[in-house]
């Protein structure tokens, strides 16, 4: 298969929700896998088709929760756990702060070992 990514993935597994909102209290829970320059990878229960506009909600230890605006670029059965799907997005710009807390955030956990940060 040839490779079609122009960003270097880096593994990162965390916890979070989706929403088709950005005011919804409640989503549905996923796992992020992956991050690049050019967005996320998680894997979710059901399959959320692209082009759609969805809500990441993410719990950053000790820095409560950010909300990234993302739009789904991709998505394909997962191979290893057939009844799960991954899913690729690409963070959209926002307003607020959100996006560069989760970006100190992912930076701090991918160079420092878990007591370091």
């Amino acid at each position: 298969m040839i490779e079609k990514r122009i960003c270097r993935r880096l593994t990162i597994e965390l916890p979070a929700h989706y929403c088709l909102t950005e005011t919804a209290k409640k989503g549905k829970h996923i796992t992020l896998v992956n991050i690049s320059s050019g967005g996320l990878c998680f894997i979710s229960e059901t399959p959320i088709g692209t082009r759609k506009h969805i809500y990441l909600k993410i719990p950053l230890e000790n820095q409560g929760t950010v909300t990234l605006k993302t739009l789904v670029v991709w998505y394909r059965k997962h191979q290893e756990i057939p009844q799960n799907y991954l899913n690729g997005v690409k963070i959209l710009r926002q307003k607020n702060d959100d996006v560069q807390s989760f970006i100190r955030y992912c930076e701090k956990r991918l160079l420092y070992l878990p007591d370091e940060y």
